[in-house]
């Protein structure tokens, strides 16, 4: 099988038939009898009698193309899971984020606080929770001491206030260790999925060049999902040290 990019020409009139498709910008022609210039090839073409050869390879791209796809959204999800846990790593200024994981048993049924009431930021240091219903008033305080987030609730009768304390300066490089902790068990997560979809395509029924080729597609997405990372590490960090 030989290989070309897009801009070259394949001249060969001595071999039986050709087969061409592309696959990620690259043109993969197999037995050509014809002159033929490939800038012309829009997606593929087909010139021969070996129906069962076209379907195999097509199958085998389809198959490393769904892997790679599925491939990438668990990363994505990787990275939605370690953001959430950024979220409850909380700064010394107020943020609706640290109440996500608050539920308030409702009617006898759990909740999620976000569901009850209307959270603002009334101050820099200060969140405001009011119920729609103000008979909930004292679960929502309740579900604030058992979600143990580190705030005390203060209930007027009217509004749950939250005041976020100044963090130390110890404090602010103790949160900084635990969310590069965080961040470090992102990486491994993705390397889990890499090791999976590694797996998955050395299990197909192809050619040992496209199972590199599968694997070096794989790398390429956790080299992308890594720099992802280590951008809203440091963004986080940031925000933790700045006063």
């Amino acid at each position: 099988m030989l290989i070309l990019t897009q801009n070259h020409e394949l001249e060969n009139k001595n071999i039986l038939f050709f087969l061409i498709f592309q696959r990620r910008g690259i043109f993969i022609i197999q037995n050509a009898k014809h002159i033929l210039k490939l800038e012309q090839i829009t997606n593929f073409s087909i010139y021969n009698r070996k129906r069962d050869c076209y379907n195999k390879i097509m199958e085998d791209v389809m198959d490393i193309d769904k892997i790679l796809e599925e491939t990438e959204i668990k990363m994505q999800h990787s990275i939605e899971a370690m953001e959430k846990k950024f979220m409850n790593v909380r700064a010394g200024r107020a943020n609706p984020a640290i109440l996500n994981k608050v539920e308030v048993l409702y009617y006898g049924v759990p909740t999620p606080l976000n569901q009850l009431a209307q959270i603002s930021i009334p101050e820099a240091r200060q969140l405001a929770i009011k119920p729609f219903d103000k008979s909930c008033l004292g679960a929502i305080e309740k579900g604030i001491y058992e979600a143990n987030i580190g705030l005390t609730p203060n209930n007027n009768g009217e509004t749950i206030i939250l005041n976020i304390p100044a963090l130390t300066e110890e404090t602010r490089r103790e949160y900084v260790k635990q969310v590069r902790e965080i961040a470090e068990e992102g990486r491994i997560a993705l390397r889990n999925i890499r090791q999976d979809a590694n797996n998955e395509i050395k299990r197909l029924d192809i050619t040992e060049d496209d199972i590199k080729g599968g694997q070096s597609d794989v790398q390429d997405l956790i080299s992308k999902y890594n720099k992802v990372i280590e951008a809203k590490l440091k963004e986080k960090e940031q925000e933790l040290m700045s006063v």
